[in-house]
């Protein structure tokens, strides 16, 4: 029923976490894109290229239009901007568990991820997408870092997965998957926007269909981190499989 569906619904979409400021711009550039993506793409690309060049710090990303580039940087290979393909690479793991980042990977030439940015961006989405938090952490990209509030916007998806997938977890896998300590204010504003309650180092999520299942498979035996990563990565697929069947249906 609707209340089970929303129950499983992560909607970690940008378009709800971020409202668009850039709708009017990003109407216009749509409308190049349809008139000139095949028929003229060398005019197109200028006009593209500096739309993400001034947004490059911007947490918001239109896949439609990211996706556009890619396409024609793959027919052009010799016009490829590594910092902007990137960037883009990296913005889209701020919409999973939605397939925005394999969507767009399939752009992405072998030549193009020789380049050290590119080959980078996807190796970290490679890793967010089979939910290594703990191992992310330890990879470094300049892109992390000039892209303002990525770490806290991820915090949220990554949380949201979480409470999604299990019931309970340990206090330190927690905050190993989220990089933060226990004194941290960042982790006390989580815990309170997803509803969650800390007790004897054990944080105990609201409950939903899919954490259920998850409490009985980790009554069974002591999970450790990677276990963990599998059961969140296990979770996430199925979750996104239901959200493609709902939209087909609709």
């Amino acid at each position: 029923d609707d209340r089970n569906l929303k129950d499983v619904s992560i909607n970690s979409n940008l378009s709800n976490l971020f409202p668009s400021k850039k709708m009017g711009e990003d109407s216009t550039i749509m409308a190049h894109i349809e008139d000139e993506l095949y028929s003229a793409p060398l005019e197109l690309l200028p006009i593209l290229e500096e739309y993400f060049s001034k947004n490059l710090e911007s947490l918001e990303l239109n896949s439609r239009i990211a996706n556009s580039l890619l396409v024609i940087y793959k027919s052009y290979p010799e016009k490829v901007k590594e910092e902007i393909v990137a960037n883009i690479l990296i913005k889209s793991l701020l919409h999973l568990p939605e397939s925005t980042f394999y969507t767009l990977s399939y752009n992405i030439t072998e030549a193009m991820e020789k380049k050290e940015q590119i080959g980078a961006a996807m190796k970290i989405g490679e890793c967010l997408e089979k939910c290594q938090y703990e191992q992310f952490w330890g990879m470094t990209h300049p892109q992390l870092n000039k892209i303002k509030g990525f770490s806290s916007s991820l915090r949220k998806i990554i949380i949201k997965n979480i409470s999604i997938t299990y019931n309970e977890i340990q206090l330190l896998d927690l905050l190993r998957m989220l990089d933060l300590k226990k004194e941290d204010s960042e982790l006390q504003e989580l815990l309170r926007a997803f509803s969650a309650k800390l007790d004897a180092d054990i944080i105990t999520f609201q409950p939903n269909t899919f954490n259920q299942l998850a409490e009985l498979e980790s009554q069974e035996s002591h999970l450790e981190v990677k276990d963990i990563a599998t059961i969140l990565t296990n979770c996430v697929h199925q979750q996104r499989n239901l959200r493609q069947l709902i939209i087909t249906k609709d």
